[in-house]
C-alpha cells in the first residue's frame, strides 16, 4: 500500500487515492436535501435510500460492504476470454487485478478511474447526487481506448434492485420480493411493489424505484434484463453473471413479476478508435410520483446536461463549505476543515441511521442531535437557523422532559424511536447551550420571547406515569383545561427544564439518573443513581439564564401560573434546599398541577426577583458540589451508583475517574 492513503490535490478539498480499493470498509457519502442518501465504496458497493422504508439498493452495514456481492457494476465484453469489470468487481476475470486504480473525490462527488493496458481500455466512473431536489444518484461512465488499435466491445450496466424497507432484509424478505412489480421502459426499469408488508400490517405502497440508462452514441439500451435470476443465469452470480460472461440475450419471458429485480442494461456494440471515448449515463432514483421520472429523465438525458448538473453540484457544496473560511497557513489542514464545514449538513441529512457505520435507528434525529447540529450551523449562517431552533423547543414537555426523535419528513416530534417510555436526565442541558451561541452570534434576545407549544403524549411525571386515557387524536400539543393549545415563551421552556431538575434529586441531593441514562456514565441506576457532573452543568445553566434575563429590557417576565410552585420564595414559602423531602414535595406538587392539562393562566413575575431566585439555586448547587464531592485524591466525584455509592476516588486500592466527572464541575 502507498505510504499515504490519500492526499489533497487542490485548495477546494479535492483528494485522491491510488490504494483506497484495498481497504474493504471504506465508503463515501453522497446526498442532497431532497433527501436522497447513498454510500459508495471504491468498488461502487454501498446502498441508496430516501428513508428507512425506501431502499433502492440493498441496505448495508460496514461489514456488508465487502461481504455481499451486490454493487453498481459496469461490464465490458470483448470476447469469451476477455470480460472486464470497469468497477473491479469480478470473480473469474483476472484482468481487474492488473488495473491501475485511482480514486478522486471532492465536495460531494466521487470518481473512480481504472486503466487496463491488457484490455486496452480506461474507465472513469463519476458518481454524484445533484444539488437540486431530484432524488437521484447519477453515474457517468466514460470508456476510453488507450491502445494503438481499434477495440470493439459490448458494454453492460448491472444494478441489482432491492426496492423495499430495510426491515425486509430479515422480515418477510421472500414475501416482499413476490410483491415487486416491474414496468419495462425503453430507457430502463421502474419498480413499484404492490404493498408495504410487515408485522404492523399491510399498507398500499406509493413509492417508485427506477434505474434509467442512456448510451451517448446509440441512445436507449439494446436489451434489458429485469430480474436477477435471468441476469445471473445458471451457475452464475453477480460477480460472474452469465448474461455478460456468455453474452446472452434476455429471454422473451413475460413472467417477470414477483422476483428480485435487476436493472441489467446491455448496450449496442461499440467500436472505439485509439484515444477515442464514449460515455454512458445511469440514473438511480426513488420517487412518490411516477410522473416525476419523465421530468428527471429530460433533465439528465445527455452528457452535456449531466456535466451542467455536476458543475452546479460542485458549486453548491463549495458554497456551503465556504460559509466559514479558515486560513491557518497549513493548506492540508485548511482543506480538511472544508470537509469539517459540511459535517453539520451531512449530520442533518444522514442522522444516525443512514450510513454503514451509523447502523441503528429508523431515521429521524435524536434530541441531542438537534441541538448539536445547530451549533455549527449557527457559526455559518445564524439567521437561517432561527426557525429550526424555535421549532425544536416544541419538543419539550411541561414536566421538563422532552420527546426524543424528530421525524425528517414531517418535522414533528415523537416520544421515542422504540416506543419505550423513558427520559434522559441530561436532555434539559442542551437547548440553552445552543440558544446561548445563537444569541451571542446574532444579538437577538427577542427569540427568548417567541411563543412555542409544549409536547404532549402518554408520558407523565417524567415517564414515571402513563396516561391511559391519552389517544393520538388528542394531538401532540399540550392543552389548557378549556381544550386550547397552550403556548409559552422559549424563556419559559428554558426555565422549566432547569427548575424541574433542581428539585429532581436523589439521596445525596444531586440530580437523579433516569431510566434512559444507560449511556451517560452509569447503567441501570434509575432508582438511586445521581449525576454530580450534570448537577454542575444545570447550576451553570441557571447562571446563564440570570445573565440573559439581565439583558432583557422587560422589567417583568410572563410565565405559566403553575411554575410559581418551582420558584419557592417569590410568592410562596422558601424551602430548605438541603432537605430532600421538601424538594420532592415541591416537585410532586408541580407535577400534580400540570398532570394532564394546564390552567393556561399567565402571571407576571418581577425580573430582579426571578434572577435572585435562580442565582440562589445555582449557588446552592455549586457550593454543595464543592463541599461534598471534592475528594482528598484531588479531583471530583462525578456519579453515584444504584447502591448509593461514589463511583470515583480510591476504590479497592485503585484510583477511578471519569472524564465528565471532572470537566463539568
Amino acid at each position: 500500500m502507498d505510504k499515504e492513503l490519500w492526499k489533497f490535490t487542490d485548495n477546494n478539498g479535492t483528494f485522491s487515492s491510488s490504494s483506497a480499493h484495498r481497504i474493504n470498509t471504506l465508503y463515501f457519502p453522497l446526498c442532497n436535501q431532497s433527501p436522497i442518501m447513498s454510500s459508495l465504496t471504491p468498488l461502487l458497493g454501498g446502498d441508496l435510500k430516501t428513508d428507512f422504508n425506501s431502499f433502492l439498493l440493498q441496505p448495508v452495514s460496514r461489514r456488508d460492504l465487502h461481504n455481499i456481492k451486490s454493487s453498481r457494476n459496469f461490464w465490458i465484453y470483448l470476447n469469451p476470454e476477455k470480460v472486464w469489470s470497469a468497477t473491479g468487481v469480478s470473480k473469474d476475470s483476472v484482468f481487474s487485478k492488473k488495473d491501475k486504480f485511482l480514486l478522486e473525490a471532492g465536495l460531494l462527488w466521487h470518481k473512480v478511474t481504472r486503466e487496463n493496458k491488457q484490455i486496452g481500455l480506461k474507465s472513469e466512473i463519476l458518481s454524484f447526487i445533484p444539488s437540486t431536489d431530484d432524488p437521484v444518484e447519477i453515474m457517468l461512465i466514460n470508456i476510453t481506448n488507450i491502445s494503438s488499435r481499434v477495440i470493439k466491445f459490448i458494454p453492460t450496466a448491472a444494478i441489482p434492485i432491492f426496492a423495499r424497507s430495510a426491515h425486509n432484509l430479515h422480515d418477510h424478505s421472500h414475501v416482499t420480493s413476490l410483491l415487486e412489480r416491474v414496468n419495462l421502459e425503453k430507457s430502463g426499469v421502474v419498480v413499484m411493489p404492490t404493498l408495504i408488508f410487515d408485522e404492523s400490517g399491510h399498507r398500499k405502497n406509493k413509492t417508485f424505484y427506477f434505474v434509467l440508462a442512456k448510451d451517448e452514441r446509440y441512445g436507449n439500451p439494446q436489451y434489458i434484463y429485469p430480474t436477477q435470476d435471468e441476469f445471473i443465469g445458471e451457475g452464475g452470480d453477480l460477480e460472474t453473471p452469465q448474461a455478460v460472461m456468455r453474452n446472452l440475450r434476455p429471454r422473451k419471458e413475460k413472467n417477470i413479476q414477483g422476483k428480485e429485480t435487476m436493472a441489467g442494461f446491455k448496450f449496442k456494440p461499440c467500436l472505439l478508435k485509439p484515444k477515442e471515448s464514449t460515455s454512458y449515463i445511469i440514473i438511480l432514483g426513488i420517487v412518490k410520483n411516477k410522473a416525476r421520472i419523465t421530468g428527471i429523465q429530460k433533465k439528465l438525458n445527455s452528457r452535456k446536461k449531466v456535466d451542467i448538473a455536476f458543475a452546479k453540484n460542485k458549486s453548491y457544496w463549495q458554497e456551503i463549505s465556504s460559509q466559514l473560511l479558515f486560513n491557518t497557513g497549513d493548506l492540508h489542514f485548511d482543506n480538511w476543515l472544508k470537509w469539517v464545514n459540511i459535517q453539520p449538513q451531512l449530520r442533518k441529512i444522514f442522522g444516525c441511521s443512514f450510513l454503514p457505520d451509523f447502523d441503528y435507528g429508523k431515521g429521524g434525529r435524536g434530541w441531542r442531535d438537534l441541538w448539536q447540529d445547530c451549533l455549527s450551523l449557527i457559526l455559518k449562517n445564524p439567521g437561517e437557523v432561527a426557525p429550526s431552533l424555535i421549532n425544536n423547543f416544541s419538543g419539550i414537555r411541561i414536566d421538563g422532559s422532552n420527546a426524543t426523535i424528530i421525524e425528517d419528513d414531517s418535522n414533528e416530534f415523537i416520544a421515542d424511536r422504540n416506543n419505550i417510555s423513558r427520559v434522559w436526565m441530561d436532555h434539559g442541558i442542551w437547548p440553552l447551550t445552543t440558544l446561548k451561541l445563537y444569541i451571542h452570534q446574532t444579538g437577538n434576545l427577542n427569540i427568548l420571547l417567541k411563543q412555542v407549544p409544549y409536547f404532549r403524549d402518554h408520558q407523565l411525571y417524567r415517564a414515571k406515569l402513563k396516561d391511559e386515557s391519552w389517544k393520538p387524536e388528542y394531538g401532540k400539543k399540550l392543552k389548557t383545561k378549556k381544550g386550547k393549545v397552550y403556548k409559552g415563551s422559549i424563556l419559559e421552556h428554558l426555565l422549566l427544564q432547569n427548575l424541574v431538575q433542581f428539585f429532581n434529586v436523589g439521596p445525596h441531593n444531586f440530580i437523579r439518573l433516569e431510566d434512559a441514562d444507560w449511556n451517560d456514565g452509569l447503567d441501570m441506576a434509575a432508582e438511586f443513581g445521581e449525576s454530580v457532573a450534570f448537577s454542575a452543568m444545570y447550576a451553570q445553566n441557571l447562571l446563564i439564564l440570570c445573565g440573559l434575563l439581565r439583558r432583557l429590557k422587560q422589567k417583568n417576565i410572563l410565565i405559566l401560573k403553575e411554575m410559581l410552585i418551582l420558584l419557592d420564595g417569590i410568592k410562596n414559602k422558601k424551602i430548605n434546599y438541603a432537605d430532600l423531602k421538601e424538594k420532592h414535595e415541591i416537585l410532586d406538587k408541580y407535577f400534580q398541577a400540570t398532570k394532564e392539562t394546564v390552567s393556561g393562566i399567565k402571571v407576571f413575575i418581577n425580573k430582579t426577583k426571578l434572577i435572585n431566585n435562580l442565582w440562589e439555586k445555582a449557588n446552592w448547587m455549586s457550593e454543595h458540589i464543592k463541599a461534598k464531592e471534592w475528594l482528598k485524591e484531588g479531583f471530583f466525584n462525578g456519579y453515584y451508583n444504584n447502591d448509593k455509592k461514589r463511583v470515583e476516588g480510591k476504590i479497592k486500592g485503585n484510583l477511578r475517574m471519569t472524564l465528565t466527572g471532572q470537566v463539568f464541575p
